[in-house]
């Protein structure tokens, strides 16, 4: 499951800028899904330094690492999973509780 997630108060404590939010998101799951693609991977993006022909070990015991797209309901998160080719886990508004009823 993957998601952009409600709470950004983390984003400081790893050098992250909120201005880079959606951004960071769809970086990171590229080089997700190019881990779940290949034994080996060689990627570059913005936020983190670069990987050349590294190996990504253990792998999935399944042959795809199942990867489903976490929303509160965006229509944005829709599309994103859909050009992907990724299934939807879509989460209610109503059965998220505040963080001090947890």
């Amino acid at each position: 499951m993957v998601g952009r997630g409600s709470f950004t108060n983390s984003f400081p404590l790893f050098g992250y800028s909120l201005n880079d939010y959606s951004e960071l998101f769809e970086e990171h799951l590229e080089l997700l899904l190019k881990v779940r693609a290949s034994e080996k991977v060689t990627w570059r993006g913005g936020h983190r330094p670069a990987i050349h022909d590294l190996g990504v070990y253990p792998r999935s015991v399944q042959d795809s690492l199942p990867v489903w797209v976490g929303t509160g309901g965006r229509p944005e998160s829709a599309i994103r999973a859909g050009e992907l080719g990724l299934p939807i886990e879509a989460v209610s508004a109503s059965l998220v509780l505040p963080i001090n009823q947890c």
